[in-house]
């Protein structure tokens, strides 16, 4: 989330205020004027309104998995990146034109393209009954012009064009509709299946009259440098009544929007908040409903598609069907529902399964009535109850991430994916209970659509393997540490290891004690002194356990640490100072490494060097063996991965990094999953409104994220490793995080993580 201006949320529940710093990688922006949507939005936003622009509640400093319900996407912090003088929306045609030029410009017309011409489907609009509505589909209507004709919705509409209505009556211009240059940028970047209608809600005819002609001029000289610019005015038109007097669609004047829209489907819509991220706000150009328009093309072809799979017989699940949902206590609440799912045989007929999850707000406008920030939001799959344990309610255990979203700022969103992966963990049928998390209130839909796409294989089992955590230093798997003569190396790899320099050799054996010297390579504490205690493992497992204490200031430091405990003081009841040790204790692996524990070390096999061992940092991350069940005809790995947060590294890792995912089967074959391309761009989430997101937040939503957008789901990635595994014996999979190709080492306490979920799935 974007902190341009210094405001806290309402949510921090630690009534901290929190302003992240701004990323390295964007300059700051011009300010060459005032900032005209603070102020005209005034109708619309209450008194914490930018709240979604401007901070937000500091997260937890959770694990992987602890506090996963409460999260800001941004892992609490800001995710903005203010956009500089190259935006592309200044204005640099002349400024304000008042129009005098264009009227001397002729309003010819050519006819604009065809919906088969632009490829598009179909469909009548003005079907709905009644009032006009928002999210509703509106009446027949008709609307008298101001060149005397009338247009009519069943017979002017083609049937895919999406239909925008702007009041020209706002004291200042909103979006920016004063500035010919924007104007001709804006129709540039418009869908041609688009059509403009200009009224004013003044009660004077004469002062409507002007108010169109004054709009026809900009127009007329905007559109005379277009190639395409006749075929633009055919799309203009000019509505000659007040428009909260207008029949049919009089009562969305109500709603008090300066620009609202008829889409595709015949619906009137908002079209959200109209001044870019991109510039910090000060700038309101009309060039943004160019992503409007694309959303709702989006929409409608979506629409089509869903109507012929059901048409086709796919079972569609109503899991949580208008249910209000929200945590606002911070407190893990969480919302369950139980689906009847087909039986065991039953499921087999599917081998597609999609999440249809529609998030509504309290009312309009959006941004008064939708919560504020880009929030992670869940659905979790419960464990099936055993009826062998009736003390026990397994069903009650609520932790397999069945779906995973990111709210946007201030609007609402409906989104469909498939998760067909994910069959597997349901394949058994039956009665599934599920949970759902959104800290912020929404009312939800929530369907599960299964359906048989003629994909020839179902998946039937899963394997959970490896999941995220703090990407620090310690993200991965291990590190490898290899004596080279008198040299002890230590890395991730070989290629980014630091040196420790051995100093004294004090004893060896079983027990080998070693003072070192941290080499000049180190990348936080070079030339410091520390000490090495190695031992084979006690228990006479093929280990070895490793306790390294360093950052001391001298040798002679280093070698006078030896086992010290202090003894316990009475009078601290809550403390027990005798488990504050320093030095090794090889006889308590737990806590015999100063009040850590001992590192356990495993023989290293490829990419690492031949007698080096393996420090296993995070067990999530440990190469896991698998052996695929009898039937398996293919095998690939699913995951769901995003990044989160980044603090003050100049990288803004996680979640304005390119972090990617290598996961290696039997040492043979790699697959990665890399970021979205769109990371780190100033549009990158922007340009994805044709993917699922949702246009036109009122937060920094262009941005593009490691791994996510605000307002849309965080896809399951799926890639094949058939071709690597051994159907009919034992399997190895590695997994390892890196960023722009390397290991990452921002230093510990960044704030950022990634959210990973992973699991091998079977098919048949």
């Amino acid at each position: 989330m974007s902190s341009r201006l210094p405001a806290a949320s309402p949510l921090d529940r630690r009534a901290q205020i929190e302003v992240a710093p701004r990323p390295a990688a964007v300059a700051q922006p011009s300010r060459r004027r005032a900032a005209p949507g603070l102020a005209l939005l005034a109708w619309a936003l209450p008194t914490l309104a930018l709240a979604a622009c401007t901070g937000e509640p500091k997260e937890d400093e959770a694990g992987d998995d602890a506090g996963d319900e409460a999260q800001p996407a941004d892992g609490g912090q800001d995710g903005g990146q203010d956009g500089g003088d190259d935006s592309g929306q200044g204005g640099d045609d002349s400024g304000a034109d008042g129009g005098d030029g264009g009227a001397t410009i002729p309003w010819d017309e050519a006819p604009p393209p065809s919906c088969a011409a632009m490829g598009l489907s179909t469909r009548a609009i003005g079907l709905g009954v009644g009032p006009a509505a928002l999210d509703q589909a509106v009446p027949a209507f008709t609307l008298p012009l101001l060149d005397g004709e009338a247009w009519d919705s069943a017979s002017d509409h083609n049937g895919c064009d999406n239909l925008f209505f702007f009041n020209l009556s706002r004291s200042m211009p909103y979006p920016e509709l004063d500035n010919t240059g924007l104007l001709s940028r804006w129709l540039a970047d418009m869908p041609d299946n688009s059509q403009l209608f200009f009224m004013a809600d003044l009660r004077e005819a004469d002062d409507r009259e002007a108010a169109l002609l004054e709009m026809k001029a900009l127009l007329s000289t905007a559109t005379a440098r277009m190639d395409d610019g006749a075929a633009w005015r055919a799309r203009m038109h000019f509505v000659t009544e007040q428009d909260s007097a207008l029949p049919v669609l009089g009562p969305i004047s109500a709603v008090n929007l300066p620009v609202w829209a008829i889409d595709r489907l015949g619906a009137a819509r908002e079209v959200g908040y109209l001044c870019d991220a991109m510039t910090g706000w000060e700038t309101c150009p009309p060039s943004l409903l160019s992503y409007s328009a694309r959303q709702f093309n989006f929409e409608a072809d979506r629409a089509a598609r869903i109507e012929a799979a059901d048409a086709a017989g796919t079972l569609v699940l109503d899991l949580f069907d208008d249910q209000a949902v929200s945590d606002g206590g911070w407190a893990g609440v969480r919302s369950y529902a139980t689906l009847d799912l087909p039986d065991a045989s039953g499921m087999e007929a599917f081998d597609t399964l999609e999440l249809d999850l529609d998030m509504r707000c309290a009312g309009h406008p959006d941004l008064s009535s939708c919560p504020a920030w880009d929030y992670l939001v869940h659905l979790y799959l419960c464990e099936v109850d055993d009826p062998e344990t009736a003390d026990v309610d397994e069903s009650t255990v609520c932790d397999i991430e069945f779906g995973r979203w990111i709210t946007t700022y201030w609007r609402p969103g409906r989104w469909v994916h498939d998760v067909t992966p994910l069959l597997a963990l349901i394949a058994e049928g039956g009665p599934r209970r599920f949970a759902f998390y959104s800290q912020q209130p929404y009312i939800i839909d929530l369907k599960l659509r299964l359906s048989d796409q003629g994909r020839g294989e179902r998946p039937f089992a899963a394997a959970p393997m490896f999941s995220g955590g703090g990407f620090t230093d310690r993200y991965n798997w291990g590190q490898w540490r290899l004596w080279v003569g008198d040299d002890l190396r230590i890395g991730t790899t070989e290629a980014d290891a630091y040196t420790l320099s051995a100093v004294e050799l004090r004893s060896a054996g079983p027990l080998r004690d070693v003072v070192v010297q941290l080499g000049a390579d180190h990348p936080y504490q070079p030339g410091t002194f520390g000490r090495v205690w190695e031992q084979a493992d006690p228990l006479g497992a093929e280990a070895r356990y490793q306790c390294v204490i360093g950052g001391l200031a001298t040798q002679d430091e280093a070698a006078a640490l030896s086992r010290s405990c202090p003894e316990d003081d009475p009078a601290t009841t809550e403390v027990d100072e005798s488990l504050s040790c320093v030095g090794a204790d090889p006889a308590d692996l737990l806590r015999g490494c100063g009040t850590g524990a001992w590192a356990r070390l495993e023989p290293s096999g490829a990419p690492m060097p031949a007698g080096a061992w393996a420090e296993l940092w995070d067990a999530s991350k440990l190469p896991q063996t698998f052996t695929p069940p009898p039937g398996t005809t293919k095998v690939t790995l699913a995951a769901v991965i995003s990044g989160h947060g980044f603090a003050d590294t100049p990288e803004n890792c996680a979640e304005f990094c390119d972090h990617q995912h290598l996961f290696t089967v039997n040492e043979a074959l790699t697959v990665t999953k890399d970021n979205q391309p769109w990371v780190n761009m100033r549009e990158g989430c922007a340009e994805q409104v044709d993917l699922g997101v949702i246009a036109n937040q009122a937060g920094t939503w262009p941005y593009g994220r490691g791994g996510w957008c605000p307002g849309l789901q965080v896809d399951v990635w799926e890639a094949d490793l058939t071709s690597a595994v051994v159907m009919d014996g034992p399997n190895s999979l590695a997994y390892y995080g890196q960023m722009d190709g390397a290991a990452w080492r921002p230093g510990v306490g960044t704030g950022a993580r990634i959210d990973m979920r992973s699991w091998l799935i079977y098919y048949r």
